[in-house]
Order: structure tokens, then sequence, then C-alpha cells
């Protein structure tokens, strides 16, 4: 049987509760996924996600610097087999 390393993922939000909630909320490893990396800002998430080369994103649209769209923007550019998940808060 061949095992597959886990899909890297990067959670990007500037909320460091929103961040532990994610992070706390899921068996990662047995999903196959290892969260890599977490990010406040868009600015440090896209040179965490170059630096990993994460499979998943999770970005929220509203951070400081760089929001959630130029982030996505960057990553169809750079990393474009990375899939994309947008936090939607109310």
């Amino acid at each position: 049987m061949i095992v597959s390393p886990p899909w890297k993922v990067l959670i990007a939000d500037d909320e460091s509760i929103i961040r532990e909630g994610i992070l706390s909320s899921l068996n990662w490893q047995q999903l196959g996924l290892e969260v890599v990396a977490e990010a406040e800002d868009g600015e440090e998430a896209l040179e965490l996600a170059r630096k990993h080369s994460v499979h998943i994103l999770l970005v929220d649209l509203n951070m400081p610097i760089m929001n959630g769209m130029s982030l996505i923007k960057h990553m169809r550019e750079e990393l474009p087999d990375c899939k994309i998940i947008i936090i939607n808060r109310t």
C-alpha cells in the first residue's frame, strides 16, 4: 500500500480566535491533512504559501496589508493547483 504524504494546509485570518477555532475543530491527520502554517494577513500568507507549497488555503477576505481577494489572485498565478476555501463570517 502506497501512503501519500498529507496535503499541506494554510489558514489565513487576521483573528487568532478564528484560526485557533478552525485548527482545533478538525482531526486534520485523520483527513490526510496537515496545517503547516497560519497567517494573520495576506502578505504573510502568500510568503508562507510559497515557502510550504501548500495544497489548500483557507482564507478570510477581510485582512490587513493584503486582503483575501488580492491573495487569491496571487495564489492563482503562483500556485495554480492550490485549492482555495473562503472563510465567511457574519
